[in-house]
């Protein structure tokens, strides 16, 4: 199996593994609770471990998506030339095995037979089971049996009527991953330009929908993008400018600009701490962490024993 398939394969079996392990340690857990407890308190296992496998699918959606585009990246590397130049590599080459030409012999086999089913389950099933399971549940949402399932993340921070707007936070994941992986097959320029223009309409998106139910976690949202658009357009500017030749004026400027890019995201994310401990959310957080090694340090001496 040539190298690219095996590191290709290994980051793809990353977060499965990580799945069987942390299902492996709650249904050990949900074991040793009913052995026991007399009560679960409307304990249902089945419905905690498939809240915890989409949870551990959201934290690496975005590489599983990059290593999924990636295997349809391609790049030219020469163009057929007259003589009596020889063009030494004629063709579009695979960028995890740039000694292998695009959809010829091995990786034609694998970027159908692996690339094409997990595009669509990530960009097309992943999202539509999203939107069809919370507005199927839609008047349940909110009840204590629903929530203690482990599906909050999905919907808790939406209106009602945005229910769904977290599979639209995928779709919008996956755009600007696409235009990561194959925007530098035409140039760093264009491919700022694309990931301005979907920060774009994603924050006009933001602004027209208000889809949080909270309004400072919409303007969060809001202020999060625009200091990725700033970033982005900002990048552009630089991006322009061949550097070989850049003169003394434009060496300053990106000094200065970048120093400015860089106030700005801190502000902002010095903006996102304090707002969180107005919340108590820290405190929060420290209660919640001494709780949970409580018991587990209750819990040791039963798994001992059994």
């Amino acid at each position: 199996m040539p190298m690219a398939i095996r590191k290709t394969l290994f980051y793809l079996c990353v977060p499965v593994l990580l799945l069987v392990v942390l299902l492996f340690v709650q249904g050990g857990i949900a074991h040793c609770k009913a052995n026991c407890c007399k009560s679960t308190h409307g304990f249902n296992l089945l419905d905690r471990l498939l809240g915890s496998a989409m949870t551990v699918v959201f934290v690496f959606i975005p590489a599983l998506v990059c290593t999924t585009f990636g295997l349809f990246a391609c790049v030219t590397v020469d163009t057929p030339t007259a003589e009596p130049s020889c063009a030494a590599a004629v063709g579009k080459y695979w960028i995890f095995d740039m000694g292998q030409q695009c959809f010829q012999d091995y990786h034609a086999r694998w970027a159908f037979g692996l690339g094409v089913p997990l595009l669509v389950v990530l960009c097309l099933v992943l999202p539509v089971a999203i939107a069809a399971f919370t507005l199927h549940n839609h008047s349940a949402l909110n009840t204590p049996t629903f929530r203690r399932q482990g599906y909050g993340f999905l919907y808790g921070q939406y209106k009602a009527s945005c229910c769904f707007w977290e599979a639209v936070v995928l779709l919008q994941t996956m755009l600007l991953v696409a235009a990561a992986v194959f925007g530098f097959t035409v140039g760093p320029a264009f491919q700022v330009l694309i990931a301005s223009a979907l920060l774009v309409a994603t924050l006009v998106l933001l602004i027209t929908v208000r889809p949080h139910y909270y309004r400072q976690m919409g303007n969060l949202a809001s202020q999060n993008i625009g200091c990725l658009l700033f970033t982005s357009l900002v990048a552009q500017s630089l991006s322009i400018v061949d550097v070989s030749r850049a003169d003394q004026q434009f060496m300053v400027y990106s000094k200065v600009i970048g120093a400015v890019v860089l106030a700005i995201n801190l502000l902002f994310v010095l903006s996102v701490l304090w707002r969180l401990h107005k919340l108590d959310y820290f405190s929060h957080l420290l209660r919640l962490t001494y709780s949970t090694v409580q018991s587990a340090v209750r819990w040791l001496p039963f798994l001992h024993r059994h």
